[in-house]
């Protein structure tokens, strides 16, 4: 995944949130037109906090990546 390539990159970059804005755009592409509400990617970025989702982010993606995510979609989505 080229969100989580580097860990060590910035995650308020315009490099990752590029790849932020990239992600968004296939998401939009791929959800078939239906809305999925205003807490939708609230409802994401929370989910990285979760063991389950954090345990499986992490063994995929290497050590981080969850809180790693967590801050490049809060900042797309907040700053």
């Amino acid at each position: 995944m080229k969100l989580t390539s580097d860990l060590i990159k910035d995650a308020a970059s315009r490099e990752i949130q590029d790849i932020v804005h990239e992600i968004m755009g296939l998401s939009n592409e791929n959800n078939l037109g239906i809305d999925m509400g205003d807490g939708f990617w609230d409802m994401v970025i929370e989910s990285y906090s979760h063991d389950t989702i954090r345990e499986i982010t992490e063994k995929k993606y290497g050590a981080g990546a969850s809180d790693y995510i967590k801050k490049a979609l809060q900042y797309y989505f907040h700053d």
